[in-house]
């Protein structure tokens, strides 16, 4: 009975190459992919942390409104009108423009958070 060896076929340094090279190809595509995932993962986790300090800019800002509304309230009853209450334009401008910010924001994470062609998508194409 013939052993293993005797019945392959002998692969010639040419073949072998190749099949090394396409090998190396291989693992230097996932390895590409590894990395842009890694960084675009990097890049959603710093957005997420940009997205709660102004979440909670956000929440400092209408509590400065609100307190500032309440002590207008406490001092002049129902009569007063907001226009009357000191420093409230500002606040209702820092209010909209960190609403906007907060939005766009989360508008960017979830359009980082599409998914990404997967490592064997790649393995497949090669």
């Amino acid at each position: 009975m013939p052993s293993t060896a005797e019945v392959e076929a002998p692969v010639s340094s040419g073949q072998f190459s190749e099949s090394l090279e396409r090998i190396w190809q291989e693992i230097k595509e996932i390895s590409h992919q590894v990395e842009q995932e890694t960084r675009r993962s990097g890049r959603i986790a710093r957005m997420r942390l940009d997205s709660r300090q102004l979440r909670r800019q956000l929440i400092e800002a209408q509590a400065r409104l609100g307190q500032a509304i309440f002590e207008a309230h406490a001092s002049g009853g129902d009569s007063v009108r907001l226009e009357e209450i000191e420093g409230i334009v500002d606040e209702l401008d820092a209010l909209d423009r960190l609403q906007k910010q907060v939005a766009a924001k989360d508008s960017e994470i979830d359009s980082l958070q599409a998914p990404a062609p997967s490592a064997e998508a790649l393995v497949e194409t090669v």
